[in-house]
């Protein structure tokens, strides 16, 4: 997640596991078996960073679909 920086933090020099624990919380649900919709994408993040976030309030649903999906893909990819 670090390559999509969504808060923006890690231009502003946050260490380089700052999404960490939001890559863990995806991680966790992926092995429940679920699929990371935009809605899953939203309730995480808020669960991190709160209803007011940067990233989920600026994100278009598009966006949040588009970053959904590249979650999906980089779990597909790791199981490979």
């Amino acid at each position: 997640m670090s390559r999509w920086d969504p808060e923006g933090l890690l231009a502003l020099g946050a260490p380089a596991d700052e999404y960490g624990p939001e890559a863990d919380s995806f991680a966790a649900l992926l092995g429940q078996g679920v699929t990371i919709t935009p809605e899953v994408v939203r309730q995480v993040w808020e669960r991190w960073f709160g209803p007011g976030s940067t990233f989920v309030r600026s994100s278009s649903p598009a966006a949040l679909a588009d970053f959904a999906g590249a979650l999906d893909q980089a779990a597909a990819e790791a199981q490979v």
